[in-house]
């Protein structure tokens, strides 16, 4: 099940809807999710058959990504993993425009009453659209010799074995007309709306278990023409309220084309409108002007879309009992709070995940059960980093891990000792960038303890300063 038998890969994307011989895998969901696991069971299969329901297209938002034209961030550690699995992807997005930001020094963040300081970190992003990103990873995955490309086709449910012990390929119908396609392996990446836990139900499975931390975001974004050069002294700029005093944040970075996209959030109900007049007095009403005073010296390219997102949503898989040749990755199983951006850099760890298992585990009964397993311990820190902030609102109902309170009380410290740490910032930035465990905010404890108490936060840049050097 888990191995490659060296037949040679069949001609591939020939878009047939009949039954495919020989060892092959099928990814339900062409989004970031299933194009990183569709490059990870390319290396241990014979054919790969990547099934979408949007009919993909050129580098522009799509019906299937409803948060496509909004504001998205690609941790370093996700760009390091999409590099690693397509060479050359970090130049090639550059040459399409993406613009690099060094978090230390590009990035102005206001929070807990100051800006982090600014040095550098030695972490290194990019600006980008993510229809951009998606597009370019999208290309490189259909050029795959083994894939084959199956987009317009909707999955209606699994087939199994007679024992419904094994999934054996899934139903699908395009164009109104049913068929079957046979798979070894069906890779589940269907997004937060994934049909996974009603059709393991029909198979007579338990409920699979779910945490939920209700948060209610909204947040609107618009894309705009940058201003001339010198006018801000910044690539990106991120103000963000304290919470739980504060519900709202704003945020600008650079993506292709000279552009910046801008978002304005809240959480629990504290929504941006996105009429004219109101979009730009939530604005103005962010813990800092900075953000406001930027977009009031750009031009807007694009009407304001808002987008909502209720709650973190995490399927406990792991505690589920699957059926052998079935398993599932990304917001199918773990979705989070999109203002950490954690979202396209958690999808890529759990292809990752997959690729190891498949490299490692060497199949039989049990193997979807202990990938799942295995996805689960890479799913704790993200899921860990996002829901804890959330945590500080009283309003979030959820029970409270015993280590709660030491942990939200310790990163209060570090974001204050990051108002002028450098090596605190530095700690924080990797930390959040998931180039680091979180145990590199220890490694600077001392500094943290002493440099992050109540105190007064570091002087806050003049409006001079944020706008030229």
């Amino acid at each position: 099940m888990f191995s490659r038998t060296g037949l040679a890969a069949p001609p591939g994307n020939q878009g047939s809807l009949m039954p495919i011989s020989g060892r092959h895998a099928l990814v339900i969901g062409g989004s970031m999710a299933g194009l990183c696991a569709a490059r990870a069971l390319s290396e241990r299969f014979d054919r790969v058959t990547l099934v979408e329901r949007d009919v993909f297209g050129g580098p522009d938002p799509r019906k299937g990504v409803p948060q496509g034209r909004h504001l998205h961030a690609l941790l370093r550690r996700g760009l390091d993993e999409l590099e690693g699995w397509f060479p050359g992807l970090n130049a090639e997005l550059q040459g399409l425009g993406a613009e690099e930001m060094e978090f230390g020094t590009d990035l102005r963040w206001f929070h807990y009453g100051g800006w982090k300081v600014g040095a550098p970190s030695g972490v290194v992003c990019l600006g980008l659209s993510r229809p951009l990103l998606e597009h370019a990873v999208r290309q490189r995955v259909l050029a795959l010799p083994n894939l084959d490309r199956q987009d317009g086709v909707v999955v209606r449910g699994l087939l199994t074995d007679p024992a419904r012990r094994r999934v054996t390929g899934v139903r699908v119908t395009k164009d109104g007309v049913e068929s079957e396609i046979a798979a070894d392996l069906v890779v589940d990446t269907s997004g937060r709306g994934s049909a996974l836990p009603r059709w393991l139900a029909e198979l007579g499975r338990d409920a699979v278990p779910e945490s939920v931390l209700t948060v209610n975001v909204g947040y609107a974004s618009r894309v705009w023409r940058r201003p001339p050069a010198g006018t801000v002294a910044w690539k990106g700029c991120y103000v963000l309220g304290q919470s739980p005093h504060s519900k709202r944040l704003g945020a600008i970075f650079p993506v292709e084309g000279g552009r910046w996209i801008s978002v304005l959030a809240g959480v629990l109900g504290d929504h941006p409108p996105i009429d004219e007049e109101g979009h730009a007095r939530f604005a103005r009403e962010l813990p800092h002007p900075a953000i406001a005073d930027a977009l009031a010296r750009a031009e807007p390219l694009s009407d304001i879309a808002s987008y909502r997102f209720p709650a973190h949503q995490r399927r406990h898989y792991e505690r589920a009992s699957m059926p052998d040749g079935l398993v599932a990755v990304g917001d199918a199983v773990c979705s989070f709070n999109p203002i950490y951006g954690q979202g396209i850099t958690t999808a890529a760890l759990g292809a990752r995940a997959l690729e190891a298992h498949l490299a490692t585990d060497g199949g039989g009964e049990g193997a979807s059960d202990r990938f799942q397993r295995r996805l689960s311990g890479v799913l704790d820190v993200p899921w860990m980093m996002s829901t804890g902030e959330d945590l500080r609102y009283p309003e979030v109902e959820a029970v409270r891990p015993w280590y709660n309170g030491i942990a939200q009380w310790y990163t209060a410290r570090v974001h204050r000792a990051a108002l002028h740490d450098p090596e605190v910032a530095r700690a924080f930035y990797q930390a959040m960038n998931l180039v680091a465990p979180p145990t590199v905010l220890a490694g600077v404890a001392w500094r943290v303890l002493m440099g992050g108490g109540e105190r007064p936060a570091a002087p806050q840049l003049t409006q001079q300063e944020l706008a030229t050097k």
